[in-house]
């Protein structure tokens, strides 16, 4: 007897879109990532917007504001991270 694949026995996680907004437009993510939970694909939006922060000071911005937009599976947007930092 043949066995099915190993994943028809799990559900897939949900998938989560993180739109960037910086003032100067909107850079959509339209790939999207794999998230156990809203929560889940908030801490991913936290930590890619520190990650852009970070780039952004280091290449000579004294100030940076990002929002990440968190949609759904179906492009419902869930919430948003607005993100600021600045080097004085």
């Amino acid at each position: 007897m043949e066995r099915p694949p190993a994943d028809v026995f799990f559900d897939a996680m949900p998938r989560f879109y993180i739109h960037l907004e910086n003032g100067e437009g909107v850079l959509e993510d339209e790939v999207g990532r794999d998230c156990a939970d809203e929560q889940a694909a908030r801490k991913e939006a936290v930590c890619a917007g520190a990650d852009i922060i970070a780039d952004e000071l280091k290449g000579g911005f004294s100030s940076v504001t990002v929002t990440l937009v968190i949609e759904d599976q179906d492009h419902v947007r869930l919430m948003q991270v607005p993100m600021t930092a600045s080097i004085t």
